[in-house]
């Protein structure tokens, strides 16, 4: 585990001075509100959006998708759009490629593979990706826009330490795009920064896997899940594969039992998001 940080470490270094976010490994509750912890590991970089004023953005990541939160001065400050562009091989290529993709929320959640601002694939419900919530004219002042891109709709299994380019900006599709990194161009993707993959099975279970018990692992027949606080407490519990999979996604009350015997033998990756928003986090092994 220490050669797996090790590593993760030595690569975050490596590209910290080319623009690089390492990902925090957690899964957010998409609803468009930042609640209270939900996003305060999460590393951010700011946009500036006026004179004074600055919209952070966050990163997270767990296997089935990454998730971004854009939050403050977006409508409040001339009424800027939150946008994220993604280079999905990392060719790094001065002009955009078709691996390359752009995802846009305003009126409508837009997005478009392999060109820039194409608003050819525009609903207010993508059935694939989601952006919430919407900006419309008038009250609410929307000013914290959440966003889950799942791999899949990236053509992705990425693992631990893979990196893809990132270019995350702020605009009123007119006149005004701000940009991060700030020297970077939306329309070439050799500017972008590095979105790196955490290195899930050794980071997630320093920070978080002592929060949550797991037993019998390896498990045979049913798995009990208990928070390490001993609370009884509801909460959401996936289950991915190590190919990032969801195989169980359900709500559960706790301590909880899970049957394991329609399982596959083999090692999973269980998320627990308590209903206070804490992401706990544990790796299990089923066998037969």
């Amino acid at each position: 585990m220490r050669t797996i940080l090790l590593l993760s470490l030595l690569l975050t270094a490596r590209l910290h001075g080319q623009n690089a976010i390492e990902a925090f490994p957690g899964t957010p509750t998409l609803d468009g509100m930042v609640d209270p912890g939900e996003w305060d590991m999460a590393p951010s970089v700011a946009i500036g959006t006026a004179p004074g004023d600055t919209c952070r953005v966050a990163v997270m990541t767990d296997f089935a998708a990454v998730y971004f939160a854009f939050m403050g001065y977006l409508e409040s400050s001339n009424v800027l759009f939150p946008e994220v562009l993604l280079d999905t091989q990392h060719d790094r290529t001065p002009a955009w490629n078709a691996d390359d993709q752009w995802f846009h929320v305003s009126a409508t959640d837009c997005h478009h593979q392999g060109d820039y601002g194409v608003y050819d694939d525009c609903l207010l419900v993508q059935p694939d990706w989601t952006g919430v919530p919407n900006l419309t004219p008038g009250a609410p002042i929307t000013d914290t826009v959440e966003l889950a891109i799942p791999w899949s709709k990236l053509g992705l299994a990425p693992v631990e330490g893979d990196s893809i380019g990132l270019c995350l900006l702020v605009t009123n599709t007119a006149s005004s795009w701000r940009l991060w990194p700030n020297s970077a161009s939306r329309l070439a993707p050799d500017t972008w920064g590095h979105l790196v993959v955490p290195f899930w099975n050794s980071v997630a279970e320093v920070q978080a896997s002592e929060l949550l018990r797991a037993w019998p692992s390896p498990a045979d027949q049913e798995l009990h899940l208990v928070p390490a606080s001993g609370a009884q407490a509801n909460g959401r519990m996936r289950l991915f594969d190590l190919q990032g999979r969801v195989v169980v996604d359900r709500q559960l009350a706790f301590p909880a039992v899970l049957p394991t015997h329609d399982l596959q033998a083999a090692t999973y990756v269980c998320i627990v998001t308590m209903a206070d928003g804490r992401q706990l986090t544990r790796r299990v092994s089923i066998v037969h």
